[in-house]
């Protein structure tokens, strides 16, 4: 089973997303976001094999050692290669290169294999806003998103462990709690 650790958003941030998600699914049909049983977000590793058990109580520790700090969404890119994916994108920082780098050597001991484009080499941090949808409407979701006044600022308060077929999160902790 393939697992994610994913960061997420303050109450606020999260609903500027949400609503967000909910227009540019009346303005492309891709794979809905607004649905999946996750929230918008930041993934830090993907891997699959992971050992649950073994993995939680080191998770647990990052989380109640990391307070919440400051994100900011101030720019907009896209991946066209395979499936094309608009995403929102954090000015990167060192507290969430630190914390990206920390969940990589944990996923690394406790899972058997990681996907390559989350390790810190090749990982490029993003919310997805968008996925699954043609270059034509890839076009039109970077037209609405240059709309918005960036930078997006809010905080990453929360970590989470999602199981991820089908998307779901399993385990939710706050960040310094």
């Amino acid at each position: 089973m393939i697992h994610a650790v994913t960061l997420s958003f303050d109450r606020p941030m999260n609903e500027i997303l949400i609503d967000l998600w909910r227009e540019i699914d009346t303005l492309v049909e891709g794979q809905p976001l607004i649905n999946t049983n996750v929230r918008p977000h930041i993934t830090l590793g993907l891997a699959d094999g992971l050992d649950v058990e073994g993995f939680l109580p080191h998770w647990q520790s990052l989380a109640s050692e990391t307070i919440p700090f400051a994100c900011s969404l101030s720019h907009i890119g896209c991946f066209t290669t395979g499936e094309q994916v608009v995403w929102l994108g954090p000015t990167v920082t060192g507290r969430l290169l630190f914390l990206h780098a920390r969940i990589d050597a944990l996923l690394g001991e406790h899972a058997k294999n990681l996907d390559e484009h989350f390790r810190p080499d090749l990982w490029v941090p993003h919310v997805t806003m968008a996925i699954g949808i043609t270059a034509t409407q890839a076009l039109r979701v970077v037209e609405r998103l240059q709309g918005l006044k960036l930078p997006l600022t809010g905080e990453i308060t929360e970590i989470n462990l999602v199981e991820c077929e089908p998307p779901r999160e399993k385990h939710r902790l706050p960040l310094g709690g």
